[in-house]
């Protein structure tokens, strides 16, 4: 007897939320995005997000972020849009290395499930929450407490 296994997937829809506080720079950001990771590949080809950015302590107040996808042409990179983002907002000056680590986590959302960042991943950020079957875009009032 003669068994074939078939190793083809279809494409893998995915819809994430996570959370990610960056306890130095007094802010926490929920990131949500949705797409498809096409078959046999690992990760997508990134998707837009949306990150809402909370504050942590009494200086800034919530603020929402449209980003394009990782690919899309003339696209300011997350670091400086966040750092426009906060400073616009009334945040304190947030710590460099911490801001570089969450823009970067932030766009590994759009790469769907295998690209987001879980515990245990991330050096400055603390992760809060993922959750990989999101169901609606999150808006400022997700930042109350």
């Amino acid at each position: 007897m003669l068994i074939v296994a078939s190793c083809h997937r279809g494409p893998e829809p995915f819809s994430i939320e996570a959370t990610y506080d960056a306890p130095k720079s007094g802010v926490r950001a929920i990131v949500w995005s949705s797409g498809t990771v096409a078959p046999g590949r690992d990760l997508a080809e990134g998707f837009p997000a949306t990150a809402i950015l909370c504050p942590k302590t009494k200086a800034g107040h919530p603020i929402g972020i449209d980003l394009k996808p990782p690919n899309a042409p003339r696209r300011e990179p997350t670091v400086s849009v966040l750092t426009k983002a906060l400073d616009g907002a009334g945040y304190a000056l947030p710590d460099p290395t911490e801001l570089a680590e969450l823009a970067d986590t932030i766009d590994a959302v759009p790469l769907g499930p295998k690209g987001t960042r879980i515990a245990g991943q991330t050096h400055q950020l603390v992760v809060v929450s993922v959750n990989f079957e999101a169901h609606a875009t999150p808006t400022i009032e997700s930042c109350a407490p």
